[in-house]
């Protein structure tokens, strides 16, 4: 005598974080592919023995490619040296400093004297 127990049903905002993270990962897999192709056109066009080549020393297969994909490793990094970087000219850093109190008590005509400075940095 058991109740069929009915389907639960899914809120619309799983659904649309389940629809982003696989737009999330096919992006990764579309931008890893395109590494590992230029990788592949490179070594072709270079006749390099050594591009593509691990520490083994053997050439990555099919199958390696894809489990580096599914791991999320990156397979290729690339410099930013001679290139333009925004904001790279930033060099100032507001730092707030603690506000101290000033001490009135027992000071003979303190009030009307003007504040110290107080400093920012």
């Amino acid at each position: 005598d058991s109740i069929p127990s009915r389907p639960q049903k899914r809120h619309q905002h799983e659904s649309d974080d389940n629809r982003e993270r696989e737009k999330q990962r096919a992006a990764v897999s579309d931008f890893v592919d395109g590494i590992a192709r230029e990788k592949l056109e490179k070594k072709e066009s270079d006749n390099n023995d050594n591009a593509g080549m691990r520490e083994g020393g053997g050439l990555l297969d099919e199958d390696e490619i894809e489990m580096i994909k599914q791991l999320g490793i990156p397979t290729g990094f690339d410099s930013i040296q001679g290139k333009p970087v925004l904001g790279e000219n930033v060099s100032r850093v507001r730092t707030v400093t603690k506000w101290q109190p000033r001490q009135h008590m027992n000071c003979r005509g303190r009030f009307n004297r003007p504040l110290p400075l107080e400093r920012n940095h």
